[in-house]
């Protein structure tokens, strides 16, 4: 698999998260307003089966909910403001639906890398809603760019074989003895790893790939200048506006 020619150096990692409250229609809107064109969002099941962004599997971080995104129906988490916890000029900003932010990337010609995070057990039930909506989305007219990364394993295999179309993504806390095999296994188009379980000498092995190489989450710019010289191809930012 051949590099891609279009990834940016800095993608906005949920968001312009350091200015705005995380995976919310406010952090997508102000990366974009910052210069931004990819960012990056984590997808999980609300208990009726919506689609929702929402990195934690509980509530309370991130909004004025309580218990686990996955006990409630979307009615409800609808209702919830997932804004004053960061500030409280974000009151009343809501937990945005998948498709919401798919149409908003549409809107602003913003592309994005989509994290699937279920709950261990509803895997293949996370996977099957979130390509019906992303059919949806195309179905619609010309999309910008994705890639669909997860930290499991079988949510990419299940991704694959349900619509071997979509670039997958690698996405690693630790690098697997194997890593070769499965980013082979799966025909992943990039490599996802941990900032600071990258050395030169890792870098140079995982580039030998011709696979993208993405790091994150990297909110120092001399890091970010460090990893970018070594060969990285681009870097996960929660400050994407102090990047570009």
């Amino acid at each position: 698999m051949k590099k891609c020619s279009i990834l940016p150096p800095f993608i906005a990692h949920r968001g312009l998260s350091r200015r705005a409250p995380e995976n919310t229609l406010a952090a997508f809107r102000a990366a974009h307003a910052a210069g931004a064109r990819w960012i990056e969002f984590d997808v999980q099941l609300a208990a009726c089966g919506t689609a929702i962004i929402m990195h934690d599997a509980t509530l309370a971080r991130t909004s004025n909910g309580q218990g686990t995104v996955a006990s409630h129906p979307y009615t409800y988490l609808a209702t919830l403001d997932a804004g004053s916890w960061f500030d409280v000029k974000f009151k009343d900003e809501k937990i945005p639906r998948f498709i919401d932010v798919l149409n908003l990337m549409r809107e602003l010609q913003l592309c994005a890398n989509i994290e699937i995070k279920p709950p261990a057990g509803a895997e293949s039930i996370t996977v099957k809603q979130v390509l019906a909506d992303l059919r949806t989305w195309q179905a619609q007219g010309e999309t910008p760019d994705i890639i669909i990364s997860s930290f499991s394993l079988p949510v990419l295999l299940a991704v694959k074989a349900l619509a071997p179309d979509l670039p997958l993504g690698g996405l690693f806390e630790t690098v697997p003895a194997d890593w070769q095999g499965l980013c082979q296994t799966l025909n992943c188009v990039s490599l996802h790893m941990r900032a600071d379980k990258l050395t030169a000498e890792n870098i140079a092995t995982f580039l030998s790939e011709e696979r993208l190489l993405l790091a994150y989450t990297v909110n120092e710019v001399a890091e970010a200048k460090k990893l970018l010289a070594l060969g990285v191809d681009a870097v996960f930012t929660d400050c994407v506006d102090r990047m570009l």
